[in-house]
């Protein structure tokens, strides 16, 4: 039923994209003074798809780069997830961004409260990372549209404007980084909390959680060995950092220049 959703959310992406910006010259689309999408000509080929040189491959790119991102979001968050699709009969060979995991042959720990605490852990870490993708996206999203402003109307960014978008992004990645209960702080606190529970033998076995699969990816994002829930939310952090700043990129290919222009780095 979720997945016959994807199609009409599809059409619905494409409706909307072509919608603002079939109006717009494809030069402007394309040109680094502009919307900056030759950027993305490599990305876009690479997927798969065509280089995106109309509004309709525009919109075509970001959806295949979205597509992607979510994938590995989701396998960040469930890490048996293609098992665990398989087992229902799903095919997962349409979802080529969901990365094989860990694989427990169809089996679990086999402990009720062994279990209990297994389904709190999975539940806090799909539910609180969601809610961080959207978070971050949301405030470095308000961040990027008024520095826009200050490119495209006048052509130039110039003070005052970007003063005055420069406010606008500290106060917006400030909701990101506040302690205690910033996004990212509030993603920490509830793996750290619904997570503790549970043995972590169970979070890294590959007929538990499967994390273990994940060990060498978070070392490679420079956290602490993976022996601990807190190391396990400081490896989610970072990696859902990065792959929400990659979703942002492709959408906004001119991000890193606009985010300089800001003076307001991404945390």
């Amino acid at each position: 039923k979720e997945r016959a959703a994807f199609a009409s959310d599809e059409t619905l992406l494409a409706a909307t994209i072509g919608k603002s910006c079939g109006a717009a010259a494809i030069a402007d689309l394309r040109s680094a003074a502009g919307l900056g999408f030759a950027g993305e000509d490599a990305p876009c080929l690479a997927e798969g798809g065509s280089a995106p040189v109309s509004a309709a491959e525009v919109a075509a790119c970001v959806q295949r780069g979205h597509a992607c991102r979510a994938d590995q979001l989701v396998a960040f968050e469930a890490p048996r997830a293609v098992e665990l699709l398989t087992l229902v009969g799903q095919d997962t060979s349409t979802l080529p961004c969901l990365a094989t995991g860990a694989d427990g042959g169809g089996t679990g720990v086999g402990d009720a409260t062994r279990a209990q605490a297994l389904e709190r852990c999975g539940k806090a870490l799909q539910g609180a990372s969601a809610t961080f993708a959207r978070g971050k996206t949301k405030a470095v999203g308000k961040c990027l549209r008024a520095l826009e402003g200050c490119l495209y109307e006048d052509g130039v960014a110039a003070a005052p404007c970007l003063d005055g978008a420069g406010a606008t992004c500290a106060k917006a990645i400030a909701t990101l980084t506040r302690p205690g209960n910033g996004v990212e702080a509030k993603l920490v606190a509830a793996i750290s909390s619904g997570c503790g529970t549970a043995a972590f033998a169970d979070v890294l076995g590959a007929t538990g959680l499967g994390y273990g699969a994940l060990a060498s990816t978070c070392s490679a994002l420079g956290g602490a060995p993976l022996d601990s829930s807190s190391a396990l939310a400081t490896c989610v952090v970072r990696q859902h950092e990065c792959r929400v700043e990659q979703w942002l990129e492709r959408e906004t290919p001119r991000l890193r220049e606009l985010i300089d222009l800001g003076n307001t780095p991404l945390p």
